[in-house]
């Protein structure tokens, strides 16, 4: 059953990601003049924020729309202000680092994301408690699902994982992304070969959503993201 589960989450993930990325696709098109310069990173971590958190659990906090810049705003402080106090040996100390007004937007920045995830699992629980075999088999697999069921860690633990994910994964992700997009605009001939690579496995129909089959004949795009 495991292995079922580990398939549906990887489907939910793919089905995500394409939903996703639509919507990004769309708003970076209604920006392009080919004229005036815009800064794409907001825009690639919201982009990045909704796949993750939709995927490692049931919450659609529907970033790209603007609907939850709280959420946005908490993870990117977390990652600010873990960074700042790398920077300060004073701030290794707990209890000056906790004292401090960096600490203080860190606590309250943590406080908010553990809370979503605490909810969700215990929207989670109820929802064993209460639906039968059906309900649960019709709601999305997710990251949270197959921890709640089959990981041997405590309630803490996973929230702890939730949230390292969601925080680290959506920064180094949408960077990434954006180192990625700020290199083909600067190496233009390589621009190109990407292009052409997507335009020989899509054809006239560039929108389709993509398939499974397609990613290995994504040989150069690969290359260009590792």
């Amino acid at each position: 059953r495991i292995c079922i589960l580990s398939y549906q989450y990887l489907a939910n993930v793919c089905r995500e990601f394409r939903q996703k990325s639509d919507i990004l696709a769309n708003k970076l098109k209604a920006l392009a003049d080919g004229i005036t310069a815009h800064d794409i990173a907001p825009c690639l971590k919201r982009c990045t924020l909704d796949i993750i958190v939709q995927t490692t659990s049931r919450l659609d906090i529907n970033a790209q729309n603007d609907n939850d810049d709280t959420t946005l705003n908490s993870i990117t402080n977390i990652i600010d202000m873990l960074a700042m106090r790398a920077m300060k040996p004073w701030f290794y100390i707990d209890w000056i680092f906790s004292a401090s007004e960096l600490g203080k937007i860190y606590d309250k920045a943590v406080k908010h994301c553990h809370g979503l995830i605490n909810n969700e699992i215990e929207k989670y629980k109820r929802m064993r408690e209460t639906a039968d075999n059906r309900d649960l088999n019709d709601k999305k697999i997710t990251l949270m699902d197959l921890l709640m069921q089959y990981a041997d860690i405590s309630k803490e633990e996973i929230v702890g994982e939730m949230v390292s994910i969601v925080g680290a994964g959506t920064e180094t992700t949408s960077t990434a992304c954006g180192f990625v997009l700020a290199l083909l605009g600067d190496n233009q001939h390589i621009q190109e070969r990407v292009l052409q690579e997507q335009q020989d496995i899509f054809g006239d129909d560039i929108l389709r959503p993509v398939r499974s089959d397609d990613l290995p004949r994504m040989v150069y795009l690969e290359q260009v993201g590792n």
